[in-house]
């Protein structure tokens, strides 16, 4: 429906503008929610609004979020030899503690235990 295409049109817009111009990460996190909130707005305004759906686009998103994030901060390319990469271990260590994972898995526990009640 709808809202579903306005949320994979914004996140492929997303992974363009974040590979176009990858020191625009901030801008881009800032695009991510608002796709989020575009998606929450026409869902219930549709009347299709689900919140075992929103326990997924939060997720998806903040795996997304973590890997983008993972791949500017935590990788580098070294001039020397040619196509040969370091790897960050303080950029990893602060992406892999930062990541919206585990806040995405208490908040789908949190979303269950209320349906269940």
């Amino acid at each position: 429906t709808f809202h579903w295409t306005v949320y994979m049109l914004g996140m492929l817009a997303y992974v363009v503008f974040i590979s176009i111009n990858p020191k625009q990460f901030l801008l881009s996190i800032l695009w991510l929610i608002f796709i989020i909130y575009a998606w929450v707005i026409i869902g219930i305004l549709n009347k299709k609004y689900n919140l075992k759906h929103f326990i997924y686009i939060v997720s998806c998103s903040g795996i997304i979020l973590s890997i983008v994030a993972f791949f500017i901060y935590g990788v580098e390319e070294l001039p020397y030899p040619i196509g040969a990469v370091r790897f960050n271990t303080e950029s990893i260590i602060l992406t892999s503690t930062l990541s919206p994972i585990d806040n995405s898995k208490r908040f789908a526990l949190s979303g269950l235990q209320f349906m269940l009640k």
